[in-house]
């Protein structure tokens, strides 16, 4: 099975009110199609970053129990350059808390068959930004 992950984190204020945006579809045709947010509390942008990706992730592996997450090759799409670049092993990961993150979504990702993590431009992840937003606009209005 080849899906295709578009996750967002975002926090208004660094650190600041936080949520993460994740949407999930399936990458030849539309039979499969998932929608996550949640409010993750006060975090940095970064580590909202991470939090989605990694929610989107564990959501595939400890949730959805029609999918053998060892059979999947899946696509991750974020805007963060930071993220991605260090999931791909191309910065080095100097602080701590990303360090932390960075390993935690490292195992997470090894038990996917394939896992590639490809920087978009924001325009590009507008339904994961969209649904990051959602969870601060209704967290902000409770």
């Amino acid at each position: 099975m080849k899906l295709k992950m578009f996750s967002d984190g975002g926090s208004r204020g660094n650190a600041g009110v936080a949520g993460v945006g994740v949407y999930i579809t399936s990458v030849d045709d539309d039979s499969y199609e998932e929608k996550l947010y949640q409010y993750i509390g006060i975090k940095t942008n970064n580590e909202a970053e991470y939090e989605a990706l990694i929610r989107g992730l564990r959501f595939l592996i400890e949730v959805e129990e029609k999918i053998d997450v060892s059979e999947v090759e899946l696509r991750c799409y974020l805007d963060s350059l930071l993220v991605v670049n260090q999931m791909n092993g191309v910065w080095k990961i100097r602080d701590k808390r990303m360090r932390e993150k960075y390993n935690f979504t490292k195992n997470l990702a090894d038990q996917f068959k394939k896992i590639e993590f490809i920087h978009v431009p924001r325009e590009e992840n507008e339904i994961a930004d969209m649904l990051a937003n959602k969870a601060m606009d209704e967290h902000e209005n409770k």
